[in-house]
């Protein structure tokens, strides 16, 4: 168990707990649960995030997780789609009118085909609640704003852990699915060398 309290200008107070359980089936398949729990005093907001994980092939860093949780994200579209209806009708400055409460489900499969390539394909089910409901609703836009998308990503190591790790990832909504209103498509690249540096000591 852990406990932070953090502190920002922007956001305030808040504190995060962490927990973790672990329980093994066999040397070979465990089941764990790595809980988050926190609460944000100045957006009187809680959050949460619940990965629930079952590794079924160590080895092959294979494993099976569902992961239920929340967040606050801040986005300006929709506040531009209104100004551009609407000839600029509404300010920025309008309380909390970019910030939407984001629930999300997430399903996840990883396996290691070969000592060097990773694949993990995922679902992932958002709904989006803007926390100043009455602008949405005086500018005749959803009040949530739903979004389901399979994923897969592809993770190279060319050179095994003597080398950068090469990631791509692509992820694409279907909309009408579990009420789905939202549409994207979204590619990533990565690429990250960790190389380790050898301590220094005096002798």
């Amino acid at each position: 168990i852990s406990l932070n309290v953090r502190y920002s200008g922007s956001k305030g107070i808040s504190y995060k707990m962490n927990l973790s359980f672990r329980y093994s089936f066999n040397q070979y398949r465990y089941l764990t649960l790595e809980p988050m729990f926190g609460y944000n005093f100045k957006q009187k907001q809680f959050y949460f995030n619940a990965p629930l994980r079952i590794t079924y092939n160590p080895k092959r860093n294979g494993y099976a997780q569902v992961t239920w949780g929340n967040n606050r994200i801040s986005n300006s579209t929709v506040l531009d789609q209104i100004n551009h209806e609407h000839g600029d009708a509404l300010s920025f400055d309008e309380p909390d009118a970019d910030q939407f409460i984001d629930n999300y489900v997430e399903l996840k499969n990883n396996i290691m085909l070969f000592d060097w390539f990773d694949v993990e394909t995922r679902l992932i089910y958002h709904k989006r609640t803007p926390v100043n409901e009455e602008v949405m609703t005086k500018y005749d836009k959803p009040t949530q704003y739903r979004s389901f998308a399979p994923a897969i990503e592809l993770k190279f190591r060319p050179w095994f852990d003597r080398g950068p790790v090469i990631t791509v990832d692509y992820e694409r909504s279907i909309k009408n699915v579990l009420q789905s209103n939202l549409q994207y498509e979204r590619w990533e690249f990565d690429a990250q060398w960790k190389k380790k540096i050898v301590g220094l000591r005096r002798s």
